[in-house]
């Protein structure tokens, strides 16, 4: 299923990188993942080719080529690969754009597990980081009065799958719509919420 996947990966560190082609290669099954080590060459790759799954280093370099990435406007999942559990991390990444946010020292068994969840179009979360996560957004955002957004009925819906980590495809199905209207759907709810990912989407609706 997954050998024909294409993937990036933007990662310098041998040690990292080793870790992550192996796991793709040996635990899912994917025998080309293209490796880049200089931004640049990342971006023009992802905007040109549009893989399946962009794979970041939670580094200043990871950081621009996420800024990058989101103001093209690819559809692709981006995920960071990062060595830190710090709250201010892990909520850089997210309100960056990326939509998921996994940690290094991760056992490789469960790295896979969710390598295979974000190439299935889900929310891909070391354990811990959810509640990393709501606990930050919580403190940081919770006192401020927000207007709440006039989503449709059907955007409603949407949003609430999406706290359940289904993929488009899963929600086409469950909502008996299309994957292209499932698309159109999620691009108007990050418009009217001012958010950048369908993670960023599921956290704030987790939180109200």
């Amino acid at each position: 299923m997954y050998n024909m996947s294409r993937i990036i990966i933007l990662e310098e560190r041998a040690n990292s990188l080793a870790l992550v082609e192996e796991v793709l290669r040996n635990r899912i099954g994917i025998s080309n993942p293209i490796i880049y080590t200089t931004t640049q060459k990342a971006v023009a790759a992802a905007i040109a080719n549009e893989p399946d799954l962009i794979v970041l280093e939670a580094s200043k370099r990871g950081f621009s080529a996420l800024d990058k990435l989101r103001k093209s406007c690819i559809p692709t999942r981006i995920i960071m690969l990062s060595a830190s559990d710090a709250e201010k991390d892990i909520l850089q990444a997210i309100r960056n754009g990326a939509d998921g946010y996994l940690l290094k020292d991760t056992n490789p068994e469960h790295l896979a597990a969710l390598l295979m969840k974000a190439l299935q179009g889900k929310m891909a979360l070391s354990d811990g980081v959810v509640e990393i996560l709501a606990r930050a957004l919580r403190y940081s955002e919770g006192e401020q009065a927000e207007s709440q957004p006039a989503l449709t009925k059907r955007e409603k819906e949407v949003l609430q799958l999406l706290t359940e980590g289904k993929s488009n495809k899963a929600l086409a199905e469950v909502m008996g719509i299309s994957e292209g209207t499932v698309k159109v759907h999620i691009k108007n709810i990050l418009k009217k919420l001012g958010l950048r990912s369908r993670m960023q989407a599921a956290l704030w609706k987790l939180q109200r």
